[in-house]
């Protein structure tokens, strides 16, 4: 994240700041259009997404000692965010 963060000139945010950036959030829809989408079928592309201003970590419960994602846990911890993708 840091390297990304020099090349955007954002290396002196906090987590919390980056994830409510412009300049990153243009840059993630860029990137996610060019190397994901534009290689499927349009009913299988990412339409939404939103930058957390958290790491998940064993610490904070969203993942597991062998760093898998805990997925109930993380979509009862975000759930909010989740429906405001449909709603």
């Amino acid at each position: 994240v840091s390297e990304l963060q020099s090349n955007l000139g954002l290396s002196s945010l906090s987590l919390e700041e980056l994830a409510q950036a412009d300049e990153l959030q243009s840059y993630l829809e860029k990137e996610v259009e060019e190397k994901c989408n534009s290689l499927l079928a349009r009913y299988q592309t990412i339409k939404k997404f939103k930058v957390l201003p958290v790491e998940f970590s064993v610490e904070g419960g969203e993942l597991t000692p062998t760093m898998k994602i805990k997925r109930n846990l993380v979509h009862k911890k975000y759930a909010e965010d989740i429906d405001a993708f449909y709603g």
